[in-house]
């Protein structure tokens, strides 16, 4: 005879049941700008909203170079991107929640990457962006140009996390991201002689439905059950 708690099974339907009643909320605003307090726009693409942490997806098409130029200096440019060939786009996630994001390209000499940092860059030097860091190494060498969001005008945007495929056309990642405005670019490694900023990729970014989480939490825990009985 197979035995369950009861108590264990009804508060886990009934968080599926709170879960399934909420509605994925994702908008966009294209072309986004924000003149900041020193009247500068940074370089956004566009700006998404994800307004609760179901499921939600906001798919892109860009043409790009900017992740790095590896061949101009094979050691300092692999931390190197170049902003004005980098794609920017703005996120603001309202509830906490698993974020997704996936680059891929149908050009299999495309090597796509990505940096997610956290802040929205309000304070800055837009036509000084020539470099980011794009993996959290040099962050204050390689951003100091542009980014005067911290004190005394230092960068201010904190390096959350990055991903980068040296050898394939597509990359993805997951993080967990709490409530805030997120910045994120993403571009092309390439070495300088490839027009880089002729790669188009297909960039989602995705906030997952959690009720399909709470499910396999559920059969994981029914599983459980039925072994100890």
């Amino acid at each position: 005879m197979m035995k369950y708690h009861s108590s264990s099974i009804a508060a886990a339907i009934a968080a599926l049941a709170t879960i399934s009643t909420s509605h994925a909320a994702l908008t966009v605003i294209p072309g986004y700008t924000n003149p900041g307090p020193d009247g500068n726009p940074f370089l956004y693409e566009a700006k998404g909203t994800f307004s609760d942490n179901s499921v939600a997806s906001w798919n892109v098409t860009t043409t790009v170079g900017g992740w790095s130029y590896v061949d101009l200096d094979p050691v300092k440019n692999q931390n190197r991107g170049w902003g004005h060939t980098a794609s920017w786009y703005l996120v603001e996630i309202q509830h906490a929640t698993q974020f997704q994001l996936s680059m891929t390209s149908t050009d299999a000499a495309a090597r796509p990457g990505f940096v997610i940092y956290l802040g929205e860059s309000v304070n800055d030097a837009p036509a000084a962006a020539h470099t980011f860091s794009n993996n959290g190494n040099d962050l204050v060498l390689l951003n100091d140009g542009w980014d005067n969001n911290g004190p005394g005008n230092a960068p201010g945007l904190s390096y959350v996390t990055h991903g980068f495929n040296a050898t394939g056309n597509s990359v993805g990642g997951s993080v967990y991201l709490a409530p805030g405005l997120y910045t994120i670019a993403v571009g092309n490694g390439a070495n300088s002689t490839t027009a880089p900023t002729d790669k188009t990729f297909d960039l989602v970014m995705a906030v997952p439905e959690p009720s399909s989480l709470l499910l396999t939490l559920l059969g994981g825990l029914f599983a459980f059950k039925r072994r100890r009985a």
